[in-house]
């Protein structure tokens, strides 16, 4: 099973267990607005439980990179190479277009997966140049 991770919404975490043949065995959608940090970890492993999948069971991790908010986007990008790094998975991500829908990232995942057998590091997408330094001023913002 491959685990699949979206955190690129900012308001609501999807994740899926998907088989071989790309059809999803379980799914879970949950509300983490500002939270993605401390509600992560502990919906892949219920998703996991209710599967009575063991971690040995996964064959490689799939995460959605962007574009997204900043911290939502760092979040699940640390938890995908994390997983992946210490249980030597396989790690693949894809970046959601304008109208991609589940259907189509999963199918580009699988592809990706297919030509990847060690651990790699994902990096966030952001879409736009980072505005972390930008002066307020420049931004229309008082102290």
């Amino acid at each position: 099973m491959v685990l699949f991770i979206d955190t690129t919404d900012g308001v609501t975490v999807f994740l899926a267990l998907i088989d071989r043949r790309g059809r999803c065995a379980a799914t879970k959608r949950l509300r983490a607005q500002y939270r993605q940090a401390q509600r992560l970890l502990p919906a892949i492993d219920a998703l996991r439980r209710t599967t009575k999948l063991p971690l040995s069971g996964l064959t490689g991790v799939m995460l959605v990179s962007g574009p997204g908010p900043f911290t939502a986007l760092r979040v699940g990008v640390l938890t995908a190479n994390t997983i992946a790094w210490v249980l030597r998975l396989p790690l693949v991500g894809v970046r959601k277009t304008v109208g991609a829908n589940f259907e189509t990232l999963i199918a580009q995942g699988l592809a990706k997966l297919k030509n990847i057998s060690a651990p790699v590091m994902v990096e966030p997408y952001y879409g736009q140049a980072p505005n972390v330094t930008t002066r307020r001023k420049r931004l229309g913002i008082r102290k």
